[in-house]
């Protein structure tokens, strides 16, 4: 707890996180542009029944994308990690990892799914808009 002036200005709690149970999928952003280069950089976290992170967590994470969109890369900030940052699974460092995907050429859903041996799964939405292209047109 913070004081200013003799009034409280901050408190923070911590919290004991319990078993892992869920893979939580957060994106920087949820509209991309269906341009075939722009990226959305989603963050795995795993977390208990509470929706607390369990940071000790580094479970195999399977990604799957549906609507247009590819893995760019994933990456889980282990120095000591050698596997390649373009594939289709994430193992989890410190209970965390990130995702970034790369949306198409067209305009349209996006799902981001993600999948953990004995936890429940988790995904998101994206959309991908249309953009204008030089000419005067738009993506499809």
């Amino acid at each position: 707890m913070a004081r200013k002036g003799g009034k409280v200005s901050m408190t923070r709690e911590v919290r004991t996180a319990g078993p892992a149970a869920r893979v939580v999928l957060t994106p920087d952003r949820s509209t991309i542009r269906g341009d075939g280069k722009d990226l959305s950089f989603v963050t795995v976290t795993i977390v208990d029944r509470n929706g607390v992170q369990v940071p000790n967590a580094e479970p195999l994470v399977r990604l799957r994308v549906a609507g247009g969109a590819t893995i760019a890369g994933v990456d889980n900030g282990d120095e000591t990690n050698h596997e390649r940052f373009q594939r289709d699974s994430v193992r989890l460092f410190a209970g965390q990892a990130l995702v970034i995907v790369r949306a198409g050429r067209r305009a349209g859903a996006v799902t981001l799914m993600a999948s953990s041996e004995k936890l429940q799964p988790g995904s998101i939405r994206l959309e991908a808009r249309r953009v204008r292209v030089p000419g005067g047109g738009v993506s499809q």
